[in-house]
C-alpha cells in the first residue's frame, strides 16, 4: 500500500495517533535481510561440483543443507533482522526422500527456523496424501495461495495463502504462489485445483493492504521468466523470492571467472505497473547457493535499497587434474592459493558444515549410506546432462543434447526387449534424468539421484501420427519435456519456429537404415509412467486410444541392472540430428 498525497488533515491526524503495534499499526520503515533457497531437492549433504579457480578447473564440494545451516548461522550472527524463506521443492532428488519421505528435510527446516515455505510441484510427487504428510512435519507456515484444496480436507487447514511476519515493529506480508503446471508435472490428483497466479496475487495483496501491511513479498514456485511477467503486471509487489526454474543469478563477470553463466542480475529489477521497483531473486538449486538480500523499506512500503548476492557455498577437499589427467587433492601452497582465490571472490564462500545439522541428519545418513555404497559400474568419461541441445553449466557445448538421457533410454529398450515386449522405439523425457555422471565409480546412490522419481516403464501403442505429433510438441515445449529417442531419430531445423522444428521422424529398420515413420501404422513405444500419464505436457500419451501397459519395472533399477559391471561411455546417438547431418 502506498500512502496517497491527497490525504486530508483529518486522515493524517488519524494515522499519527494510531498505535504502533496490533492490527492498526502505522507502517514503519524497516531494514531487513532475507536469506532464501529454492529447489533444494533433498540434498542434505554437499554435492560434487567444479569451479574455475584462477583459470583452472577445480573439483570441490558445493552446498547442501549442512552448509546452508552454517551460512545461515553466520548471517544471523552478523545481521539484525533476518528472515529465512524456502521457495519450494524441498524434497525429491536423493535417497533421503526415497527412504524417509520428507521427514529429514522438514526437521532440518524446523531447526533452521524457516519463516515460510511455498509448496513446490515436487511436494506433490507422492500425491496429495504425500503432500499432507510432508506439511504435517513442518513447524512453520507452508503457503499456497492459488491452491484450491477444498475437495481435499486434509490439506485445507495446513496450506495457508499468506503469513504476516512482524520484524522490528513492522509487518511483512508473504504470499505463496505455485505454478499451475503442477497438474502436469507432478501428481496432485483430481482433488487439488490451481487458480490463476496473477489474479490470486492481486486478491491477497489487496487483503494485506486493507489490513495495513504495505511490505509485500511473493514467495513463488513458478520460474524466473514467469516472475518477471508477474512483477510487471500486478500492483503492490515489493519483492519476489522465486524458485522452480533453478535459475542462477548474479554478476556475469564475477561468476564468469568461476566458469558459470548467470541468467540475470541479483536482484533483478523490474518496474511494476505503477512504475515502482519490484525486485526478483532466486537461488539456483540444491542449496549450492544461498541468497542473502539486504532490503530497506520506507514507511510507505517502498523498497529504497536492495543489495546482495546468491552466494556459492563450497568446501574441500580441492582437486585438480595433474599432467596425466588424473584428479589429485591439493595440499600446502596450492590449496592455500585456492582458498585465497575463493576469499577474494564476492560470489563464493568457504563454508563448513554445521555441527547441529550434521547431528540431525546422522541417523538418516546411516540408512542412506547402506544403499548408496554399492558400486555397480564404472563411468569411463564425464557424461553431461542438459535438458535440450545447448551449453552445459560447465561451458561445454552439447550440440546434440544430453549424454546421459540416451543411456537411460538404452536401458529401457534392453529391459523391454528381454521381457518380450517387442518395442519399436523408446522415448525418455529430459526431465526424467536429473544429474551428470562424472568419471569414476558409479554407485546405487548416484543411480537413485539420477532418476529419483520411482517411475516405472510403460508400454504404449500409438499411431505413427501420434508419435510424430507428440515428438514435435515435446520439442516445442522444450526443457523437461524435450525427448531423447532410441530406435528412432528426429531431424531438427532450429531456424524454424519451435512448433515447426521437427522436419521428420525416422525409425531404424532391421538392416540399420533409417525410414520415415508411417503415419498410419501402430508402433510400440516404451516410456516412463510419468509422461505416459500426461506429465510434462504429454497429453497425447494420456489420451491415446491404443494399448497401455505398466510393466512395473522401476526405471532406476532397470538402469542399474543394465549398467552393472559395465564401463559407461558417451552414447553413439542421442536421437537428435540436425538438417544437413542425415
Amino acid at each position: 500500500m502506498r500512502l496517497k498525497s491527497g490525504l486530508g488533515i483529518l486522515a493524517v491526524i488519524f494515522f499519527i495517533f494510531l498505535p504502533t503495534t496490533g492490527p492498526w499499526a502505522v507502517a514503519a520503515p524497516l531494514d531487513l535481510t532475507l536469506v532464501h533457497v529454492n529447489d533444494t531437492h533433498s540434498h542434505m549433504e554437499a554435492v560434487s561440483g567444479s569451479l574455475k579457480i584462477k583459470g583452472v578447473k577445480t573439483y570441490l564440494n558445493m552446498g547442501g543443507a549442512t552448509m546452508l545451516a552454517g551460512k545461515l548461522k553466520a548471517v544471523r550472527a552478523e545481521k539484525g533482522n533476518v528472515l529465512f524463506l524456502h521457495a519450494g521443492d524441498a524434497v525429491q532428488g536423493t535417497l533421503y526422500f526415497t527412504e524417509y519421505r520428507g521427514e529429514v528435510e522438514m526437521k532440518l527446516l524446523n531447526q533452521l527456523s524457516c519463516a515460510a515455505m511455498v509448496v513446490g510441484n515436487h511436494e506433490f510427487d507422492k500425491g496429495p496424501e504425500g503432500t499432507e504428510h510432508i506439511i504435517s512435519l513442518a513447524g512453520f507456515p507452508v503457503l499456497g495461495a492459488n491452491l484450491d484444496v477444498s475437495a481435499f480436507k486434509e490439506l485445507s487447514d495446513k496450506v495457508k495463502p499468506y503469513v504476516v511476519r512482524e520484524v522490528a515493529g513492522a509487518k511483512v506480508g508473504i504470499i505463496g504462489l505455485i505454478t499451475p503446471e503442477t497438474r502436469e508435472i507432478s501428481s496432485p490428483g483430481d482433488k487439488i485445483g490451481f487458480l490463476d497466479v496473477a489474479e490470486t496475487a492481486e486478491k491477497y495483496i489487496a487483503e494485506l493492504e486493507a489490513a495495513g501491511v504495505n511490505k509485500i513479498i511473493l514467495l513463488t514456485h513458478q520460474g524466473y521468466e514467469q516472475d518477471k511477467t508477474l512483477a510487471a503486471r500486478v500492483k503492490g509487489i515489493d519483492l519476489i523470492v522465486g524458485g522452480h526454474s533453478h535459475t542462477l543469478l548474479g554478476d556475469r563477470e564475477v561468476l564468469g571467472r568461476l566458469g558459470l553463466a548467470p541468467r540475470g542480475e541479483y536482484p533483478t529489477l523490474v518496474k511494476g505497473p505503477s512504475g515502482d521497483p519490484v525486485y526478483i531473486v532466486q537461488s539456483w538449486e540444491w542449496a549450492k547457493t544461498v541468497g542473502v538480500l539486504d532490503l530497506s523499506f520506507d514507511d510507505a512500503g517502498l523498497v529504497t535499497k536492495a543489495r546482495g548476492d546468491a552466494i556459492l557455498m563450497v568446501g574441500g577437499p580441492f582437486r585438480q587434474k595433474n599432467k596425466e589427467g588424473k584428479k589429485v587433492t591439493l595440499g600446502g601452497s596450492l590449496r592455500d592459493e585456492v582458498v585465497e582465490a575463493i576469499a577474494a571472490n564476492p560470489a563464493v564462500d568457504l563454508v563448513a558444515p554445521d555441527p547441529e545439522a550434521l547431528a540431525l541428519i546422522k541417523p538418516y545418513k546411516q540408512g542412506v549410506d547402506q544403499v548408496q555404497k554399492e558400486v555397480i559400474a564404472q563411468v569411463a568419461q564425464d557424461l553431461f546432462h542438459v535438458r535440450e541441445p545447448g551449453t552445459h553449466d560447465s561451458g561445454r557445448v552439447l550440440k546434440h543434447g544430453s549424454q546421459v538421457a540416451p543411456l537411460v533410454a538404452l536401458s529401457m529398450l534392453d529391459k523391454a526387449e528381454t521381457s518380450g515386449l517387442k518395442p519399436d522405439l523408446v522415448l525418455e523425457n529430459a526431465g526424467g534424468v536429473r544429474t551428470d555422471l562424472m568419471s569414476g565409480k558409479l554407485t546405487m546412490g548416484q543411480v537413485h539421484a539420477l532418476m529419483p522419481f520411482g517411475n516405472t516403464l510403460f508400454l504404449l501403442e500409438l499411431t505413427g501420427k501420434e508419435v510424430e505429433e507428440t515428438i514435435s510438441n515435446a520439442v516445442a515445449r522444450g526443457d523437461g519435456a524435450f525427448p531423447y529417442l532410441v530406435g528412432a531419430r528426429m531431424i531438427l531445423d532450429r531456424s524454424k519456429p519451435k512448433k515447426e522444428q521437427v522436419v521428420k521422424v525416422e525409425l531404424a529398420g532391421p538392416d540399420g537404415t533409417w525410414k520415415p515413420i508411417d503415419q498410419a501404422r501402430t508402433y510400440r513405444l516404451i516410456t516412463n509412467s510419468f509422461i505416459a500419464a500426461g506429465g510434462d505436457g504429454y497429453e497425447a500419451f494420456k489420451k491415446a486410444a491404443g494399448k497401455k501397459y505398466d510393466t512395473g519395472f522401476v526405471d532406476s533399477l532397470v538402469f542399474a541392472d543394465f549398467v552393472r559391471g559395465k564401463e559407461l561411455k558417451r552414447p553413439e546417438s542421442t536421437g537428435v540430428v540436425f538438417v544437413g547431418e542425415e
